[in-house]
């Protein structure tokens, strides 16, 4: 029998993309959309859509690389952190005594938006009148290094380091510069081991329902490594995209990706 030839789909989320993000992911061979409804033989990258995906009957062959009802596990700040609370850093619940500073983060935000930092009681009162469900409190802590672990299918593919830029995008977000250091990262295995610590907790809560995302880690000034966030909707540029397709292609003649097969 004849395999399908398989359509290629980066299924945005509601939030907004760069040109260059859409750009890209086009010249890798990757139709960006937001469609509920897909036509033919496919293979979805769910990117941070949680709406319900229906399938006409022609296509043969589907695969869903993020199951939308599991979106929120990484867009949902508090949803994360109930699975991974050990790797983060400490997180206060309502009520709690505060030790400042703390660093104030939209439950559902992204790229930065609505964080906000706080010094005072007075001032972290002032910032949650009537807003207490809206953030999560967690202390701030003095960054030596930050990196992102670009995951598919519980391999990285791709380790990049980040540098916060002085620059913001035209809605307030932060914007980064990016060093890749591929997926063979000259980080100790101390690192490495806090990171695939975090794939394994994380899959023993969602199972194959999720397959595709980014790990935020940081390094403190005291050397230890903290858990930022973790995003199916992540930032994707011409050199992640590259070891993107060539991991996608290599778990896919290998029969890797057949537990995210839905037809």
């Amino acid at each position: 029998m004849m395999i399908p030839k398989l359509n290629r789909f980066i299924r945005q989320g509601n939030i907004t993309f760069s040109r260059s993000f859409l750009e890209t992911v086009r010249s890798h061979g990757f139709r960006s959309t937001r469609r509920n409804h897909f036509i033919g033989s496919s293979l979805v990258i769910n990117h941070g859509n949680h709406n319900p995906m229906t399938i006409n009957d022609r296509a043969l062959r589907f695969y869903v690389l993020n199951n939308p009802n599991y979106i929120h596990t990484c867009s949902n700040k508090l949803s994360n952190y109930r699975i991974l609370s050990k790797y983060y850093p400490k997180t206060y619940n309502k009520g709690e005594k505060i030790n400042f500073p703390v660093i104030l983060k939209p439950v559902n935000g992204h790229h930065g938006y609505g964080i906000k930092y706080s010094e005072y009681n007075r001032d972290l009162n002032r910032i949650l009148r009537g807003n207490d469900n809206h953030y999560i409190i967690q202390d701030k802590i003095d960054i030596k290094y930050e990196y992102r672990f670009n995951v598919l299918d519980k391999h990285i593919y791709q380790v990049s380091r980040k540098e916060r830029l002085p620059s913001r995008t035209s809605g307030g977000g932060y914007e980064f510069a990016w060093n890749s250091l591929g997926n063979n990262a000259g980080i100790s295995d101390k690192f490495w081991n806090f990171v695939y610590n975090i794939i394994e907790d994380y899959h023993k809560e969602v199972g194959n329902n999720m397959a595709h995302y980014c790990i935020d880690v940081i390094k403190g000034m005291d050397n230890n490594y903290y858990l930022t966030e973790m995003n199916s909707a992540c930032g994707l540029g011409d050199y992640t995209m590259d070891k993107l397709v060539e991991c996608l292609d290599r778990k896919l003649d290998s029969g890797e990706l057949e537990k995210y097969r839905v037809r």
